[in-house]
Order: C-alpha cells, then structure tokens, then sequence
C-alpha cells in the first residue's frame, strides 16, 4: 500500500516538531519528564523505524535531511486523517508542575 507522500512529510513535520519542543525545553529546574516514562505508545506509527520513542529520545535531526529512522516518531497519515494519540506512563505519579 503506498501513501500519499504529503501525509507522510507531514506526519514527520509534527514528530520533530514535538521533539524538538521537549529537548529545548529540559533544563535542571524543569526535567524532561519524558525521559523517565516507563511505556512511550502511539495509536498510530509510520514503521518500527519510526516508533514513539522517536518523539522522547531527544535526538532532533535536521529537517527533511533523510537519515532519521529511529530518531523521530511518524505516523501514517493516510489512517491516523492528521490525528494520532501519543501516550506516556509512568510506574508512578509524577508533579508536572509544582
């Protein structure tokens, strides 16, 4: 099956987009909490090569540089329609915000 390849580079536009809000945003005083999840999941993902763990790792390649598999999360755009549920959990209650 093939997909329409906007969907797809749109898919990815949000995964870096998401993963770049979250490194930027790590400093001592504010953790990326992320990183201490214990189950990262998407209802919707491009390939094993493009997991959920892609969105936390930290790892923000350059766009459109080809070369990212396992460093980004994609979805398939042409199922999730430009929606998709990304989860974490954690093994115990975390303060987002004190």
């Amino acid at each position: 099956m093939r997909f329409p390849k906007s969907s797809f580079l749109f898919a990815c536009f949000a995964a870096l987009a998401l993963a770049s809000a979250h490194a930027h945003a790590q400093t001592p005083d504010n953790p990326n909490l992320a990183y201490c999840a214990s189950n990262v999941a998407a209802d919707s993902e491009y390939s094993g090569a493009y997991s959920a763990y892609g969105a936390i790792d930290g790892i923000v390649p350059p766009a459109l540089k080809g070369g990212d598999d396992g460093k980004v999360w994609c979805v398939r755009g042409s199922e999730s329609k430009g929606n998709a549920n990304f989860t974490l959990t954690w093994d115990e209650p975390v303060d987002v915000s004190t």
